[in-house]
Order: structure tokens, then sequence, then C-alpha cells
């Protein structure tokens, strides 16, 4: 009985997609995905699903029934299905869709509001509250309307584009051929990953340094696979690099800030008897890991490797010095 359970939910959800099956087709599949079992037995399946889901539907088509589920009720069945977390990401999604105020999407924004509210009505997030966090702060892109429409239009349209971009606080701008593929917050910026057939790799560029943009019509190359997750791997932010083997014990009056976060794909956490973790993960020693785990100095404990400590001395050294912490004593 559980078997057919299993097989019965498994041939629903397929058709709940919008596949249609013939019993023979339905039969190739379950053996498949279950092992062998005879064409009598899935057609007592499919009559049983039948009985129990009066919207499955079955029409003749020579020999064989062709078994499916209407297009309309799929359509009404799903706008029911509607559960507790799916109406809070509603939610959500409309708070972060109003912070497009003011931008040239802003109608197509306001129309999908509308839409939205059938299933999330009145407010239970103040969209300012989203980007609230002061530890990153986040920018203000009013004044980049121009450039955001150009970068949606690129990266719906695979174009191939020439842009010009800062890439410091003296002025240099470089001129790159590129193709965008997504875009992604990080520290309350909007970044845009980039293909550059230059060097054959996916780089990331933040939104606000990008200064001109032209289409390249003429350019042809095949684009490669990409996966922001894979291309995550190599990176703890924005910055790339060679991944190390990290180790990091967590103290444990701060054990309760970590044991339910994830700050990279590649950790792992281990509670130890004395209270404390273990963090193990693999990620580059770029700028934001550093700064990362400034900001965390007194609640983690490097354990390797050497040169990340070391780097993490010189960092607080040079603080120090800034600071000029002598100096402050002495004034005391």
């Amino acid at each position: 009985m559980a078997d057919q359970a299993q097989r019965i939910v498994f041939l629903l959800k397929k058709l709940q997609m919008g596949n249609k099956y013939t019993t023979s087709e339905a039969y190739e599949m379950i053996c498949k995905e279950f092992g062998p079992h005879s064409l009598r037995t899935v057609q007592r399946d499919m009559l049983l699903l039948q009985k129990c889901e009066p919207t499955v539907n079955a029409t003749r088509v020579g020999k064989e029934h062709l078994w499916f589920i209407p297009k309309e009720i799929r359509k009404a069945e799903a706008m029911m299905r509607i559960d507790n977390n799916e109406i809070l990401s509603f939610y959500i999604l409309k708070a972060h869709l109003k912070t497009f105020n003011g931008t040239v999407i802003e109608d197509d924004i306001n129309r999908l509001i509308d839409k939205l509210e059938k299933f999330a009505p009145d407010e239970i997030y103040a969209p300012e509250s989203l980007f609230w966090d002061q530890n990153i702060g986040y920018f203000d892109y009013s004044k980049y309307n121009d450039i955001l429409k150009d970068i949606i239009d690129a990266i719906v349209n695979k174009k191939w584009i020439n842009i010009d971009y800062n890439t410091s606080s003296k002025g240099i701008i470089n001129k790159i051929l590129i193709n965008l593929r997504c875009l992604f917050t990080y520290s309350g910026a909007l970044y845009a990953v980039a293909y550059v057939p230059k060097h054959d790799s996916h780089i990331a560029l933040a939104l606000h340094n990008i200064v001109n943009m032209e289409e390249v019509p003429n350019f042809k190359k095949k684009l490669p696979e990409f996966s922001f997750k894979e291309w995550t791997k190599n990176r703890f932010g924005v910055f790339y690099g060679e991944p190390k083997r990290i180790v990091l014990t967590i103290k444990p009056e701060f054990k309760h800030y970590f044991i339910n976060r994830k700050w990279h794909q590649s950790q792992n956490l281990i509670e130890e008897e004395d209270g404390s973790l273990t963090m193990e993960l693999k990620v580059p020693l770029g700028p934001d890991f550093i700064s990362w785990l400034l900001s965390w100095s007194s609640a983690i404990i490097i354990k390797k490797p050497k040169e990340l400590r070391k780097a993490i001395i010189e960092k607080l050294e040079k603080a120090l010095i800034d600071y000029d912490y002598k100096e402050i004593e002495g004034n005391e």
C-alpha cells in the first residue's frame, strides 16, 4: 500500500506540472523511477488516482487513455495552494519592490504590486527596514536610472557591451568588453556578474562604477555555462581568490550568533564540549573575508592558517598606529 501511495503521489505531481501521459508512457516512467512493475499495476494506479483526485482527466487516444489535468484547473489549484511561508514571501517581495519607486521601472513594479495585493493585502514590512542594517549602509541608486535600464536590457537580451569602469578612487577608467549574466546585492550595493571573453572568466562589477555602456552588435562568442552557486565557491563577498582551508574557534559567549547562520556554502560547524564552536570553511583570504573577521575579532580565534593570523595581526597593529593609542593613554 505504501508503495502504491508513493507512485500515485509521484504521478499526481507530474500531472500538476502540466505534463500529459498515455498509460504506456506512465508505465515507462514508473518503471524507471520505482523499478519493474506490470502495466496492469500502473493502470490500477491511474484509476485510483483519478478516483482520489477528480481533476485528473482521461481522454481516449487510439487504443490508450491520455491522462492530464486541464490548464485552467491547475492554475486555480496553484492559486489556492499558498502556505504561510509563501504569504510571508509575498509581503517581503512587496516591500522590496517598493524600493524601486522613482526609477524607470516604477509603473511596471506598481502593476505587479497590485497583483500581489490579492494574496498579501496591507503591509507588514516597512520598506525602509529592508536596508536598515547600519553595519553596512546601502547605496542610493535614485540617480542611476539610465544605467540601470541599460543593464537590465543587456542582461535580458544577452548583449555584448563595452563599458567604461571606474576601478579606483583615483578615477582610473578601464574599458572592458563584457556580457552581463545576472545581478546580486552585497553590503547594501548592487553588483553584476559579467563574463569577460578576453580572460574567459566571470567577474563582479559594482553597478555604480559603470560610467558608460555601448553595445557591440557585431561581436559573436558562445557564452559558457554559468552557475551563481558555483561561482561563489571561490569568493567570500565579491573578491575572487584561491580558496584556503580556514579553521576558526567561536567563543562560547558568541555561539548563538553563529549556530544558525550560513556565512559561506563551504562552512561546517562543530559544537565542542567546552561550549565553543569550531568553524571550518574554504574561502579566499580577500579583503571581504579579512574585514568580516575583524568585525568579529572579539568573538573569533583564528586557528588556521598561519598566513591568515599574520594578516589579521598586521591589520590590528596598523590600526593601533593609526589611532596612536600610546599618546591617548598619556593624555588620559
